[in-house]
């Protein structure tokens, strides 16, 4: 009864930032401080917070933030710091496999839009909407 809550909250909380980044392009410190929150709250109920290993679950949301930080913010930083607020509410394999396939999606959708729509290379895409969608992915498998 609680992984159903727990999905149902970070499907909420994805789609939440997911509007914020389609919207606005970036993603408020309030929101992310909220779905923090909401993460380590989730981490305390399950009770998994003793364990040393919770602590895997930040490393791709780090990955991301250094990814951001050499690409000169090409990776926003808000997209690293969701993934790291993610932590919370998912294990170390879910959160890289919702990673990597929000990344190829991306990807595919990158190359449409430059191929077919000739998009400016330069264009920004919200990347919060492909985690959503990984997560969806994810939560089928």
């Amino acid at each position: 009864m609680f992984e159903m809550w727990k999905s149902i909250i970070t499907v909420i909380c994805l789609g939440g930032l997911s509007v914020e980044d389609i919207r606005r392009k970036e993603i408020s410190g309030w929101s992310l401080l909220i779905t923090a929150g909401i993460g380590l709250v989730l981490l305390a109920v399950d009770g998994c917070w003793r364990e040393w290993q919770t602590l895997y679950r930040f490393v791709p949301g780090l990955v991301c933030l250094l990814l951001g930080w050499l690409t000169r913010e090409s990776i926003g930083y808000g997209d690293g710091l969701v993934l790291l607020c993610m932590g919370g509410f998912m294990g170390i394999s879910q959160l890289v496999r919702m990673w990597f396939a929000a990344i190829t999606m991306a990807g595919l959708v990158a190359i449409f839009l430059l191929v077919v729509r000739h998009m400016q290379r330069k264009a920004e895409l919200p990347f919060v909407p492909f985690l959503l969608m990984g997560y969806g992915m994810t939560f089928l498998n």
